[in-house]
This record gives C-alpha cells, structure tokens and sequence, in this order.
C-alpha cells in the first residue's frame, strides 16, 4: 500500500533514506559509490537540478520491478527520512515504533538518475510489478482474487479498463462470499479515488454519481470489462470529454 509521495529537486544528485537523526553522518557521501548503505542510511543516485524526483513510500510492496538496494536498520526515533547529504531532512515519515529494526527495499527507473522512486517497507514481494505490455498485466492482475488486495490492482493508471475491470471482479467475488459490508464499501471508495487520478482537478463532488452505479453494475451480470466500460464511459460523458481523450494519455 502507498502511504506517502512526495517530489523535490536534488541539488547534488543524492538521495538519502534512513534514520533522520544520522543525516548528519551524510556528509561524506560521494556520488562514485552509490549506491550505498551506512549504518542508519541508504544513498542513492538520482537526477539532479534539471527537474524534481518523485519519491513514493509503500509498506510490504510496491509496483516496480527493479530494485537497487536492500537494508536492514534501526531507526531510533521511528521516523523515516529523506534528503540530501547535507542540512536537514526534507521529508520524514512515522515508518515503525522508536528502535525498531526495520527493512527497506529500494526502487528506482534509473541507477545513475533516478527520477521515480519506490522505497517499499517491510517489503513481502506481492506486488504486481510494473508493466507496459496489456497481456502481462492482464496475467499478473487474474492472479489477484480476494478483495484485501485491491490495492494492488490500483496501484498504477496504466490501462484504466484492464484495472477497473480486476476491480470489478474482485469486489463482485466479494459480494458474493462473506466479506463485510465495510471491506466492500472501503474497496468502492478506494476505486473511485483512483478514477479521480485519471483526470486532475476531478472533486469529489464530480464523482459522488459514481459509488451508487458502481455498486449497481458490480451486482449486474454484465461482464467485468463491459461493467468497467460503462463507468469509464460514463465519467468521460460527465467530463465533457471522449473517452479516448479520457484515456488516451493513460494507455
């Protein structure tokens, strides 16, 4: 699961990632010899000035196939930091109680300049990796059956219709087995969030039609990929837009 992103420019090209109290013991980090792990830390080589790098934080997993570096450390006060090599930290997240041994694996796009990275903790290898081929996602998504795992398939945009159709067959399952009403409701919810994504600047006001059609389609007998595209169809009309102009940059 994401629990947090956050995108800032290197001024020197390193990405530090550890304890924010050894911040400090960066300093002599040098960009020949990354990546590296330190005592609390983990240094990385990014992309520096042109443009900011985009850093993600999922626990147990996430949707990236190539991992650069894995550590195990302690972090003293729990927090997990990212920065630069030098000054304060730009970023910290509650990862763990106060001295708590803590695993990370870190992903990234590029060795050398990373521009997008996944810093998974606790990581447990579930994830469905990334993929730009349609059939390798479908394959990886049929493989997805209980509905605890519906972050997992909405953990990317890529082919909204092969994502939002996994989404409808999970949560049908679920409908249809024992799952509790919450865990269907939070599923719902969690998918409408992530058709708002599609779009920027989509409110939650614009999207507040969609739950109760989600729910009618999901216990219609219409196929998994007809249910989805219809609500893609349907969000794309309330738009004002085509539906290719919806997914168009998507696909």
């Amino acid at each position: 699961m994401k629990m947090a992103a956050v995108e800032f420019t290197l001024d020197n090209g390193i990405l530090v990632i550890g304890d924010d109290s050894a911040f400090p013991e960066a300093y002599n980090l040098s960009i020949e010899t990354l990546p590296a792990v330190e005592d609390r830390l983990i240094a990385i080589s990014c992309r520096q000035q042109i443009a900011p790098i985009r850093v993600e934080l999922w626990r147990n997993w996430a949707p990236m196939s190539h991992c650069i570096i894995s550590a195990n450390f302690m972090l003293s006060g729990g927090m997990l930091a990212l920065g630069e090599c030098f000054g304060r930290p730009l970023f910290r997240w509650p990862a763990s109680s106060p001295g708590s041994s803590l695993q990370l694996d870190v992903y990234a796009d590029d060795e050398v300049e990373a521009s997008l990275i996944s810093v998974v903790v606790q990581p447990n290898k579930r994830a469905a990796q990334s993929s730009c081929r349609r059939s390798e996602l479908l394959e990886q998504l049929d493989q997805v059956d209980d509905i605890s795992r519906i972050d997992v398939i909405l953990a990317e945009r890529s082919f909204p219709v092969v994502r939002l159709s996994a989404a409808f067959r999970v949560i049908r399952r679920a409908m249809e087995g024992d799952a509790s009403i919450h865990r269907i409701r939070y599923a719902i919810e969690a998918t409408v969030e992530w058709m708002r994504w599609l779009r920027r600047e989509m409110s939650k006001t614009e999207v507040a039609w969609v739950p109760p059609l989600f729910d009618e389609l999901a216990r219609s007998q219409m196929p998994a990929e007809s249910a989805a595209r219809v609500l893609i169809d349907r969000l794309a009309d309330s738009l004002a837009m085509s539906t290719s102009e919806l997914l168009d940059a998507r696909w």
